[in-house]
C-alpha cells in the first residue's frame, strides 16, 4: 500500500474531552469529524506512521484480522483522498 501524508490545505485538532478529531479543508470549507477507529488511524497518520505500522497497531488494539484492517484503511484513505485532506507521498 502506498504511503500517505496530510494535505497542506487543512487545519485539524483533537477535542480531548469527547475524543473527537475535527478537520477543516481550507479550500472547500468542509469540516470532517472522526472518532473511534477513524480517529486512531488519523492520529497515527498525522504522526507520520506508515500504513503497515498503522494496520498492525489497529489490528492489535481492536483484536481484528490484519487483512480486514488493511482493507478498511484502504477504503478510509480513498475517502480522505476524495475529500482532499490527504495525499500520496512522492
Amino acid at each position: 500500500m502506498s504511503s500517505y501524508k496530510l494535505a497542506k490545505n487543512i487545519a485539524w485538532q483533537i477535542q480531548p474531552t469527547i475524543e473527537l478529531v475535527y478537520i477543516l479543508n481550507i479550500t472547500t470549507n468542509e469540516f470532517i469529524y472522526f472518532d473511534g477507529v477513524s480517529k486512531d488511524i488519523w492520529l497515527l497518520l498525522a504522526n507520520n506512521y506508515h500504513t503497515d505500522y498503522i494496520a498492525d497497531k489497529i489490528s492489535n488494539d481492536y483484536n481484528v484480522d490484519k487483512s480486514m484492517v488493511y482493507n478498511d484503511i484502504h477504503d478510509f484513505y480513498n475517502q480522505l483522498l476524495e475529500k482532499g485532506v490527504i495525499m500520496q507521498n512522492d
